[in-house]
């Protein structure tokens, strides 16, 4: 059986909110921290469904490419990374975004692995 990472964060903002602010250019920048290695090498212009992005990370001193493709895009609630190819046999982190109350949202991340 794989592995599974779950988080669940509540922020001050709609679902609607959040959710544009990841469509948004720049947000995969936005989210790693500074100490990690880990950089675009290329994109799709646009955030859509189907559109991919290509990472390089290290591994040591070897560069490792990591392909991911946008899958399950509901605009406002959801969408997914699927692996390509890349470092994992299988890789999918599941983004839900989970209306609470008026101008609160809950932030859901799920990744089997």
């Amino acid at each position: 059986m794989g592995r599974r990472f779950f988080a669940s964060t509540e922020i001050g903002s709609s679902a609607e909110e959040v959710f544009a602010w990841h469509m948004r250019p720049g947000a995969f920048e936005r989210l790693v921290p500074p100490w990690e290695s880990i950089r675009v090498v290329s994109r799709d212009p646009t955030m859509a469904e189907g559109s991919r992005v290509v990472l390089e990370l290290r591994a040591g001193p070897v560069p490792v490419r990591w392909t991911a493709v946008h899958r399950d895009i509901q605009e406002g609630r959801r969408f997914a990374d699927e692996q390509q190819g890349g470092p994992f046999r299988r890789w999918r982190h599941e983004h839900r975004f989970v209306p609470i109350s008026n101008g609160r949202s809950r932030l859901e991340d799920d990744i089997p692995f």
